[in-house]
């Protein structure tokens, strides 16, 4: 519906008006130049101002519609109000770069054009390019207008325009049901004189097989034909199609804007150019200020820092980490200086927004946690096989926390990285095998992750995680049949040791006694001053039923120092200031630690808590792989053969040092016997009652039966049912593991190997290897590949990828991949926890759950957190919801 004409007297005024706010703006404009302009400005501002403002009188008194200006009006470089109004809701905010050639003419851009029309893009000229671009973060949209929306933002109208129209001529046309076709020479209006123009508003669809008209999609021009709504594909009437829209009063209308916007971009200058640079400067003064607050949030974030104080005033007590960085920044930088004065100083309204609030550091700790996410995600993606790591532990706010890790290969650089990054803290309510799996799988599935793409999962030994029947491990199996279960390393050779420590009363008690140690000097700290001057090498630890270098650690300070730490009980012991109880405890821990049977115990349990303390540090590392701890495990298995057999007679050496180094004499260092319990023989019990007096009269012996064989048998059947359940999962990847199991087995022993594990990664059609092709490729292996490859996967794997042989080992390069991406422990897991308590303590209970996976995974991923761009932050944190200032 048409607007009604205005009357005569109404279009005088308007006119009055406009041109009243034209000699105003150019008023102002000259005394903010001699205000804040330099002297050579000033000057050439008084010799130019007769001009310009005869120049500005001339524009205001154009007619309403843009016309072909002439020499003269185009040196005024100022643009109709008129059309600046036709263009609608197009943003009149634009940023302007400084540039010597500032004067330079741009010849005006006509709709003739006789140049060949090519398929580069219709754009503006190089200089308008790199000089002019539209201010605020651009709403990127395809460029394609047949997936256009019905109504266009102003970002993305400001983003069309700068790109031009794409024509998309040269295209391979399709036929529509009738065997008609689009063809090039539509983009050509042939004249009545026989020559050609270009019709460069015209703009093919390769998506919907239409042409539109591009002024008209943007301004909004309305026609009989659809070229300006959606689109236009009779191609047997498109010529007469064309001819009438081109033709029309509003396609011309919508041209003139058109080119009318193109040269307002191009010769903005004046009052104008100054007013943007004025915009780009604040702009960019308010980006430098948000980039200094995202490094005081990245700061504190990956060195576990609390940010609020009790106060969130600037220059006040208490008033946190974040605001007392930004106030030393603030010393050293005149910038930041500049805002924090405003923000003090100034009232209200002065400085409104001053992003230095606790609203504003967790968006900014989201905006960064994201973009951290969303590349270790996709890289992921970009590896393809992942397993997942999971383990579960209380807050100090009482929450169940599941810390979620993924690992995966990273081929980058034709370098084999294997990662284990973690993706966040959840907080699960539901503690069932049930309970746990849904809730880490959603959390994959919101991640964006194929669940069918994992391979590996590793657990500690709770019911809840590897049962095989309600367990984690048994409902993920369910959804994937490939993941592999390998429960955690660490854990099952931490249970192993506690079922070795509760084999004996011996061992039972020589805990007990270790344990005594650090109660009694840890109770009061004069005690703990004496333990500290005598044993400077190592303290004394307590143990800990959780923590894995609890045992060794504690043993550490008496297998090494145990002379000194009688010293400390001594002179506790003979101290008068402590009471009688404090003494006489003293005296008896004394006594205890100088028997022989309890250095016997030291000895064995130090080289038994050493040799698995290397294999649980081994397998902690990211690195390892399942081949490698599998030959840990075997190593370990042959060393507790070799103890069993030999072990107890090394024991004795090594106490019987310890002796000499407590200063005990030779009949003090033997096993002390028992006293014989006499009881009523019968007739009949003559015999067997001499055999058992023989087989007691030797105090070693009983020792060493009573107590050491346990331990070592205990110790070795709790390593076979613990670890079983894992050599069975890992024999199929025998034949990838294992360079010596490829080197001695016939063709037909490998090519059943292969076969198994071809049907091992095989769920219905979905399959990752060819076990024939395998086969292939491993006979070709044999002969192909260094000595110093074939026995580390790791090795292998990395040399495939630095000579780039996927193409030919396609087979081995899947196979490797997963049996690196395959993990042994939740190490890294148990790692997050650590930093969860620095995060949230008892002083930073109340954080949010989103504030604390953001920290946690800033501090835990802290180089990727260092990689990231503080234009892509400051870009992503603009586009999240309307701000008060323009970054």
């Amino acid at each position: 519906m048409s607007t009604k004409k205005p009357s005569g007297h109404e279009f005088r005024k308007r006119r009055a008006d406009a041109e009243t706010k034209k000699l105003e703006a150019a008023e102002k404009h000259q005394k903010l130049t001699k205000f804040f302009g330099t002297p050579a400005e000033i000057n050439a501002l008084e010799n130019s101002q007769p001009s310009s403002t005869s120049n500005s009188h001339a524009t205001l008194s154009n007619d309403n519609s843009i016309k072909a200006r002439s020499t003269e009006e185009n040196n005024s470089d100022l643009i109709n109000i008129h059309t600046l109004n036709n263009t609608r809701d197009l943003p009149v905010q634009f940023e302007v770069s400084n540039n010597e050639d500032e004067n330079e003419i741009v010849p005006e851009e006509g709709f003739k054009n006789n140049s060949p029309r090519t398929d580069e893009p219709r754009n503006f000229d190089s200089r308008a390019q790199s000089d002019v671009t539209i201010v605020g973060i651009e709403d990127k949209i395809d460029l394609d207008p047949g997936n256009w929306p019905t109504r266009l933002s102003l970002a993305q109208k400001s983003y069309i325009l700068n790109k031009g129209p794409r024509s998309g001529a040269g295209l391979n046309y399709p036929q529509n049901e009738s065997g008609r076709r689009f063809n090039d020479s539509h983009f050509w209006r042939n004249l009545g004189n026989g020559e050609k123009v270009n019709r460069n508003w015209l703009v093919y669809s390769n998506s919907a097989d239409n042409v539109y008209c591009f002024p008209c999609k943007i301004f909004g021009g309305h026609t009989e034909s659809t070229l300006h709504s959606t689109g236009y594909s009779d191609w047997k009437n498109l010529s007469s199609a064309l001819r009438s829209h081109e033709d029309s009063k509003f396609h011309k209308e919508a041209c003139f804007s058109w080119i009318g916007t193109e040269k307002s971009i191009k010769n903005i200058s004046g009052i104008d150019a100054h007013m943007q640079a004025g915009i780009a400067a604040e702009r960019q003064r308010w980006r430098d200020i948000l980039k200094r607050i995202i490094e005081v949030v990245r700061f504190l974030a990956t060195h576990n820092l609390a940010f609020q104080g009790s106060v969130e005033k600037l220059y006040q007590h208490n008033n946190g980490n974040f605001l007392g960085i930004i106030e030393l920044l603030s010393k050293f930088d005149p910038l930041l200086n500049e805002h924090v004065q405003k923000v003090v100083g100034g009232s209200s309204k002065s400085c409104r927004p001053h992003y230095f609030s606790h609203d504003i550091q967790n968006e900014l700790i989201q905006v960064m946690c994201s973009k951290v996410s969303d590349r270790i995600i996709q890289e992921v993606k970009n590896a393809k096989y992942f397993s997942i790591i999971l383990d579960c532990t209380p807050d100090i706010a009482h929450h169940e926390q599941m810390s979620v890790i993924l690992r995966y290969v990273d081929c980058k650089e034709k370098k084999v990285v294997i990662s284990e990054s973690f993706l966040g803290f959840v907080v699960v309510h539901d503690k069932t095998g049930m309970g746990l799996t849904d809730a880490v799988l959603k959390f994959i599935e919101d991640a964006g992750l194929d669940l069918k793409n994992i391979r590996g999962q590793s657990y500690d030994n709770g019911s809840n995680m590897k049962g095989n029947i309600r367990g984690v491990q048994s409902r993920i199996l369910e959804v994937n049949p490939k993941a592999t279960f390998i429960a955690c390393v660490n854990h099952s050779c931490n249970l192993v040791l506690s079922d070795g420590a509760k084999s004996a009363t011996q061992t039972i008690t020589f805990f007990g006694v270790v344990q005594k140690i650090f109660t009694f000097a840890s109770a009061s700290t004069n005690r703990w001053d004496i333990f500290r001057k005598h044993a400077t090498q190592f303290p004394v630890k307590p143990l800990s039923a959780n923590r894995w270098e609890s045992r060794i650690d504690s043993l550490k300070a008496l297998r090494f120092q145990i002379s000194r730490v009688r010293d400390a009980l001594l002179e506790i012991g003979a101290n008068t200031n402590f009471d009688v109880d404090t003494r006489f405890e003293a005296n008896n821990i004394c006594s205890q630690i100088e028997k022989f049977e309890f250095l016997v115990l030291l000895s064995a349990w130090y080289d038994l808590l050493h040799h698995l303390n290397v294999v649980s540090k081994m397998t902690q590392e990211k690195t390892v792989n399942v081949g490698a701890t599998l030959q840990l495990l075997n190593n370990t298995e042959k060393f507790l053969e070799d103890y069993g057999r030999n072990g107890f007679v090394t024991a004795q050496i090594t106490a019987r040092e310890l002796g000499e180094e407590l200063g005990l004499e030779e009949d003090e260092m033997i096993f002390t016997a028992a006293r014989m319990r006499k009881r009523k023989s019968h007739f009949d019990e003559e015999n067997s009652e001499n055999a058992t007096n023989n087989s007691n009269n030797d105090p070693a012996l009983k020792f060493k039966n009573s107590c050491f064989d346990k331990l070592v048998s205990c110790v070795q059947d709790s390593m076979t049912r613990r670890f079983t359940h894992m050599r069975k999962n890992l024999s199929d990847f025998q034949i990838i593991i294992d360079a010596d199991c490829r080197s001695t087995c016939d063709e037909g022993e490998l090519l059943r190997n292969c076969k198994d594990l071809h049907f091992r990664f095989m769920d219905g059609k979905d399959k990752d290897i060819e076990g024939s092709q395998l086969f292939d490729e491993f006979k070709l292996l044999r002969d192909s590949f260094p000595e110093k490859f074939k026995s580390n996967p790791h090795a292998l794997l990395d040399f495939i990828a630095g000579s780039c042989l996927e193409g030919v080992f396609p087979n081995i390069w899947i196979s490797l991949r997963i049996v690196m991406t395959l993990p042994v422990s939740v190490a890294s897991a148990e790692r997050s926890f650590s930093k969860l308590k620095l995060i949230e303590n008892y002083l930073r209970s109340s954080m949010s759950q989103e504030r604390l996976c953001g920290l946690a995974i800033l501090s835990i991923e802290k180089e990727l957190t260092c990689e990231i761009d503080f234009d892509d932050i400051i870009n992503e944190f603009a586009l999240r919801k309307s701000r008060k200032v323009l970054f």
